[in-house]
């Protein structure tokens, strides 16, 4: 079996190489452009995070001290959860009767 000289990365590299000269040839014509692009990258970055501890994380938490009541609350006793499920039940049941 022959040795071969190239690996079978050498078809894209023959693909990408016009590109990547292409860009970098314009980074360094346009460098402006590329600081500006990266400046606003960074903005990104710094405001990503803020949806995510506004509209995830207070949500989670909310469920997560939810959570710790109704164990709190139950205690264990599962005559004490059914009854709570029972009364949940019987709220919904006058509900949907006095909508209708």
């Amino acid at each position: 079996m022959p040795v071969v000289a190239t690996s079978f990365a050498s078809d894209v590299e023959l693909f990408m190489g016009p590109l990547y000269t292409l860009r970098e040839v314009c980074t360094k014509i346009c460098w402006s452009i590329a600081h500006v692009f990266q400046k606003l990258t960074g903005v990104a970055q710094g405001v990503e995070p803020l949806p995510d501890r506004f509209l995830v994380d207070a949500p989670s938490e909310g469920a997560d001290k939810l959570a710790g009541l109704a164990s709190k609350i139950e205690g264990g006793n599962y005559s004490v959860y059914i009854c709570y499920i029972v009364a949940a039940l019987v709220v919904f049941l006058v509900l949907a009767v006095v909508m209708v």
